[in-house]
């Protein structure tokens, strides 16, 4: 027998709840569709607190012979929150087992309860990410309109403003992801003219600036455009050690139950102490009805 978070299971018991953790779990991540949006930190507590430097740059002094520089001092603000505990209780009966309907039932819930969890989490990193938006403009038509919209200079000015109100680099190009509708998805690959050569517009985008593009159910008229860096916005994640994120036990003469846990958070890194946005995300409004 062994100790686990206080509760003495047999080692089948943690066997079991470690296979079911990595299958859940990596089901998890792949249905998440704001995965490519933020890079994940991990913590032991509920409540969570960052400092962050608030000078984006410290410009080096002349240095006199014989002579120190000035000191500099670097200012500093701090952005605190705290993890919202999600949970999936499942019960699978004896009677279900005993139709040998058990493994159908089993993994059609694990499915089920994976795909709630992804959505929850893709929610709440949408949301924290549209409240952080630091510039926006409207498309020039929505992008199912053939004629009048041009979603490759729409993409271009958003760049364009990233570049210009951020610290952005230009190798962070490549690091850009672009969220869009899913019902626009398709007509991303309408040809556009370059030069003498025709390119599908999500073709043009990945040649000319290396960025990534992400159909998103979430999303109905607007499109996210952001530099995917923990100095962007990052979702926090308990680790697991105090609140645990897979719980096996038997309600005798009924079945089988099954606890998934999981708390996060996700956090945009504001521009400064007064600000709530960033400038390395950007909306662009109207590409949808």
């Amino acid at each position: 027998m062994q100790k686990h978070f206080s509760i003495t299971q047999s080692t089948g018991d943690i066997a079991k709840e470690t296979i079911l953790k990595t299958v859940v779990f990596g089901l998890v991540d792949e249905m998440l569709e704001f995965r490519e949006a933020v890079n994940s930190r991990f913590t032991p507590a509920l409540d969570y607190r960052m400092t962050l430097q608030a000078d984006t740059e410290i410009t080096p002094l002349a240095k006199e012979e014989g002579a120190r520089a000035d000191y500099q001092t670097a200012s500093w603000f701090d952005v605190s929150g705290t993890l919202q505990t999600y949970q999936n209780a499942l019960m699978f009966t004896d009677e279900t087992k005993a139709r040998q309907m058990g493994n159908v039932q089993i993994s059609t819930s694990l499915d089920a309860c994976a795909r709630g969890l992804a959505k929850k989490k893709d929610y709440n990193i949408m949301t924290a990410l549209t409240a952080g938006v630091g510039d926006t403009h409207s498309a020039s038509a929505t992008w199912d309109d053939a004629v009048a919209s041009d979603p490759a200079q729409d993409i271009a000015e958003a760049i364009s403003s990233m570049l210009a109100n951020s610290n952005m680099s230009a190798r962070q190009i490549a690091d850009v992801k672009l969220f869009v509708p899913a019902s626009v998805w398709p007509y991303l690959s309408k040809p556009v003219q370059v030069g003498e050569i025709q390119k599908e517009i999500r073709t043009w985008a990945q040649d000319a600036y290396n960025i990534s593009f992400y159909p998103t159910r979430l999303l109905t008229t607007n499109c996210l455009a952001l530099v995917k860096s923990d100095r962007t916005a990052i979702i926090i994640e308990h680790d697991g050690s105090k609140l645990p994120s897979i719980e096996t036990f038997r309600n005798h003469g009924v079945g089988d139950g099954y606890i998934f846990t999981q708390a996060f958070d996700a956090k945009v890194m504001p521009n400064s102490k007064t600000d709530a946005t960033s400038n390395l995300i950007y909306n662009i409004t109207g590409v949808s009805a």
